[in-house]
């Protein structure tokens, strides 16, 4: 049997992530110029049900980590299992990243994105904490939107691919 590696560095810790599942979404904010901004996530968590509590985190040297540490609110949401070209877009594309899309109010402004299995609307709970070279960012829940009909399945992203949770 191979001999496992061992090593504690960031890469290596980004490699054993790497190897694990995890859901898709866009976290969205509405910055204080009054545009809407999204961000492709796949680090977030559900902390507390009482109160309800969300997690989520932000690359420090995000180029809107400010808006989204400043947000009076956050809207997660989660990706079906053909959002892959918008995980990308919200990744990727330089601003704005919501002319492309159908401008349905979600929330408080914020566009519904198409294609999603649910999203949560939340308000800050404790001011962002840096933690190493992201902020962690808490949200009491404030509203869910869980669409009538929504895709049979969420987006997973594992080993730098997306697939299908069926």
């Amino acid at each position: 049997m191979p001999e496992a590696q061992t090593n504690s560095s960031g890469d290596a810790l980004k490699e054993a992530f790497r190897r694990v599942p995890t859901g898709v979404a866009i976290v969205c904010v509405l910055g204080k110029d009054g545009a809407t901004y999204g961000m492709t996530a796949n680090s977030y968590t559900s902390i507390s049900l009482d109160p309800p509590i969300v997690g989520f985190c932000v690359d420090c040297a995000h180029h809107n980590a400010e808006r989204y540490t400043a947000a009076a609110s956050y809207v997660l949401q989660f990706l079906g299992s053909e959002g892959a070209e918008l995980s990308e877009h919200f990744a990727f594309a330089p601003e704005p990243r919501f002319g492309a899309f159908p401008q349905a109010e979600l929330w408080q402004g914020i566009p519904l994105l198409p294609g999603i299995v649910s999203a949560i609307c939340c308000t800050p709970w404790q001011a962002a904490m840096r933690v190493g070279d992201h902020f962690f960012l808490t949200g009491t829940l404030i509203d869910t939107h869980l669409p009538a009909d929504p895709p049979p399945h969420p987006l997973i992203y594992l080993s730098g691919d997306y697939l299908s949770a069926s």
